[in-house]
């Protein structure tokens, strides 16, 4: 998990790279030249990075939705499946098999921080299927649930394959933001080596907020 600091840095990075290559190009050549040389790779990596992610964004939100609805639909399935199995269980609020059903209560496997939403409606329905069979129990409920199952599924798992994809998104621009930050102290060190004035260096290639950061850029 990344740290509230590494997302810090690698935001002043990859914004003072942004903020650098402008400055450069507003002022010409030389500084265009030689900012570019240093640093329009690691510029252009960025915003192939920056659409993917907008668009994995987009796509996110709308199966996030999905989910929701998806979600709604097979909760009111469980809770007609409750109320048959709190009657069938003679209405007894401390029975063990209510509690996992009934919205409220510690047990009730919706809000279990355990395994995805999609694995623990399915664990639940194969588990109740055989047990309601052997108590003689009409499933008619658990009927309405069972073919929502593979819909709600393939929805938790396109959330999560979204999810999973903005966060490597987010480490891909990281490792190029401490790559892009190597390239900024070479060139602000070209740039001194080349006879340029401390002052209007850092009027076009400005500090890196953040401290540490700084200080590696000469």
């Amino acid at each position: 998990m990344k740290l509230a600091t590494d997302q810090l840095a690698a935001d002043a990075i990859t914004s003072t790279i942004l903020i650098a290559l402008a400055n450069a190009r507003g002022r010409g050549d030389p500084w265009k030249t030689f900012t570019e040389q240093h640093l329009a790779w690691s510029e252009a990596l960025l915003e192939r990075i920056r659409k993917m992610a907008m668009k994995t964004l987009t796509e996110f939100s709308v199966a996030a939705a999905n989910v929701e609805l998806m979600e709604r639909k097979v909760l009111l399935g469980f809770e007609q499946l409750a109320d048959a199995i709190w009657e069938m269980r003679e209405q007894d609020t401390q029975d063990p098999l209510v509690a996992i059903l009934s919205p409220g209560t510690q047990s009730y496997f919706f809000e279990w921080p355990v395994g995805h939403a999609g694995d623990r409606v399915e664990a639940v329905v194969e588990f109740l299927e055989p047990l309601l069979a052997e108590q003689g129990h009409d499933d008619a409920a658990l009927a309405e649930v069972r073919p929502l199952l593979p819909e709600y599924r393939a929805a938790c798992e396109k959330v999560r394959a979204l999810r999973s994809k903005l966060e490597i998104l987010d480490r891909m621009t990281d490792s190029i933001a401490r790559r892009g930050h190597v390239q900024y102290s070479r060139l602000r060190r070209r740039m001194r080596a080349e006879g340029f004035d401390a002052f209007d260096i850092r009027s076009v290639l400005p500090d890196i907020p953040g401290g540490s950061m700084t200080g590696t850029l000469g």
